[in-house]
């Protein structure tokens, strides 16, 4: 893409940052990126009535142990505002009177800080390794995907701020939790992001709603940006 200047993007939170301040903008300084992975959990299917609990390799009682190993590691690194999450669970066979022999695990670890997310990602490895011996239960980690996080054109967000003020729009400066189009075009131009609260923060959720008059204070935003940068 030849000849593009800046670029601006205009998004909803999707989280409730915003909304739980009364804050009216959010000027975006970087935007978190995922590492994902699955763990598969590979334990032994027996009969839930004639396997005495000592005898059993519950591959979901592993995974349990897992998800909630997930989360501790997310709040410890929470102060660099990263995230772990367990979104995918599938299990197998799936049946009330068998022991579960099979689990799949779907893990989001993201973040702005590439060191505080690798931490999660090495307790991870350690814990499930050492979680898996302790029940004599095999596991395949598997990458799915890997992206690093973005740091936003500093011109840009003083820039937005300047409009902001100017308007008399109350703002806060923070980061995104979740990918944007603007993670890309940050390695094509200068780019930088508003955000304009969701109602209760809530997101990919058939309730998602922005008010039409944070819309138009955002895009305000944008056009005094503009104005200043066309000078």
């Amino acid at each position: 893409m030849q000849n593009v200047i800046d670029y601006i993007e205009l998004h909803i939170e999707q989280g409730r940052v915003l909304w739980e301040k009364g804050m009216d903008i959010g000027i975006v300084t970087s935007i978190a990126a995922p590492k994902r992975y699955r763990l598969n959990i590979l334990g032994r299917q027996d009969h839930s009535g004639a396997t005495p609990m000592y005898m059993r390799k519950d591959a979901l009682c592993a995974a349990a142990e897992v998800i909630s190993l997930v989360e501790e590691l997310g709040k410890k690194e929470s102060v660099h505002s990263t995230v772990a999450t367990v979104g995918i669970i599938k299990e197998k066979p799936n049946v009330m009177n068998v022991v579960p022999g099979f689990v799949e695990l779907g893990i989001d670890i993201r973040g702005i800080d590439k060191d505080s997310i690798n931490r999660v990602l090495d307790g991870l490895k350690k814990d499930t390794d050492n979680i898996m011996k302790r029940r004599g239960i095999d596991y395949e980690f598997q990458k799915i995907s890997s992206s690093d996080p973005v740091t936003l054109d500093r011109s840009v967000i003083e820039s937005l701020k300047r409009a902001a003020k100017k308007l008399n729009i109350d703002f806060v400066e923070m980061p995104s939790g979740a990918g944007h189009d603007a993670m890309e075009m940050a390695n094509i131009t200068k780019a930088g992001m508003i955000f304009i609260p969701c109602k209760e923060g809530i997101s990919h959720n058939i309730h998602e709603k922005a008010d039409l008059d944070k819309v138009i204070e955002g895009s305000k935003i944008i056009l005094e940006y503009l104005k200043e940068e066309s000078l």
